[in-house]
């Protein structure tokens, strides 16, 4: 999974006053969804418009130039190609995040300078090779915003083991820091515990009992103890989410966790079933008799039908819509990728 939020130039996007700041801008998602909802890093903003947000300057769609999601790579003679949609320059200096294939993970965190493009791909020099066919990462460029409201204190965790996978190390200790944390340790004697005492990183998420790292760290880890330091990021007092082309899904933030949750519907009961009108004939009275005179003469009473028609009936319980349910683990759908999802985040300063 992947993320990166953008606030909108000056003067739309940031409004300050003596003792809130107001964001006004985008989110853009890529790659897969986490069942625990997507970390949000209030600390990592840059000042832009996505690729495929509605200019609110008129402009129309498709002229912005924040972000690109790529769909593949390919590496020849220190060139690589991206393939995405996207509305870059030449010169424009852009950074790979999210990326999950051979060639991608080794463009993550990089800077690099945009030699070509067209509306569907970019170039750029590097000397990274490798398979980067089914591509699900984001290229962004932008402008970095400093935050001005004020961070928490200092937070301190105790350490009780360590792992790490695929350039991932997840930290187990009660904790409560939130995406974006910045974190240092002491203390650790793993081998993996000591190449990280003294070293400042990143919490890319956390579920209160452990958190997660990025690092191309490695060593023997396992039960370890020692100590874990840090700040959290600004954190808004109040936020919302929403879709700002009606795409059908739903974007809730969780304010304890600083992720970021996506929702669909939810399926509905059955409503069981309806029986179809019955008729029924009881009996047929005759119509009486002619007579043999010419013209004939009618005598006796005109024909009777008689019967009942069964009103329908209803068998079973009543429909209801389902509540709605956040996106399980897994590629995210089209729908939200295309999505243009915005937000509106109050920040509180001077506390």
């Amino acid at each position: 999974m992947a993320n990166q939020p953008f606030v909108y130039p000056f003067p739309r996007g940031v409004d300050n006053s003596q003792h809130e700041t107001t964001l006004d801008g985008a989110i853009v998602l890529a790659g897969s969804a986490s069942a625990g909802g997507e970390a949000v890093a209030w600390n990592s903003l840059l000042t832009g418009v996505p690729y495929n947000e509605t200019n609110w300057l008129g402009r129309g769609p498709g002229r912005n130039t924040g972000s690109a999601l790529v769909t593949a790579f390919s590496a020849s003679g220190g060139t690589v190609t991206a393939t995405a949609a996207n509305s870059f320059a030449p010169g424009q200096k852009v950074i790979f995040k999210g990326c999950t294939t051979t060639l991608g993970l080794l463009l993550n965190g990089v800077a690099v300078t945009v030699v070509t493009a067209s509306a569907s791909q970019f170039t750029f020099l590097s000397v990274a090779t490798g398979s980067g066919s089914g591509e699900t990462g984001m290229a962004v460029s932008g402008g970095g915003y400093q935050m001005l409201a004020k961070g928490s204190q200092a937070l301190s965790a105790a350490v009780t083991s360590l792992a790490v996978s695929g350039g991932i190390i997840t930290v187990t200790a009660a904790n409560y820091y939130l995406p974006g944390a910045q974190v240092t340790f002491s203390g650790l004697g793993t081998a993996l515990g000591l190449l990280m005492n003294g070293v400042k990183f990143t919490v890319l998420a956390s579920t209160g009992t452990a958190f997660t790292l990025a690092s191309t760290l490695t060593g023997s880890a396992g039960s370890d103890t020692g100590t874990a330091t840090g700040n959290n990021p600004p954190q808004p007092h109040s936020v919302r989410f929403w879709s700002a082309t009606a795409s059908g899904y739903l974007y809730q933030y969780n304010e304890t966790l600083g992720q970021l949750f996506v929702f669909e519907g939810g399926a509905g009961t059955p409503a069981g079933t309806i029986s179809a009108p019955a008729l029924t004939m009881n009996s047929y009275t005759p119509a009486g008799t002619n007579s043999s005179a010419t013209p004939p003469i009618f005598t006796g009473t005109p024909a009777v039908l008689t019967g009942t028609v069964a009103a329908p009936t209803f068998t079973g319980t009543p429909g209801s819509a389902g509540a709605l349910t956040p996106l399980t683990s897994g590629a995210y759908p089209a729908g939200v990728l295309a999505d243009v999802i915005k937000f509106s985040a109050r920040f509180a300063r001077g506390l």
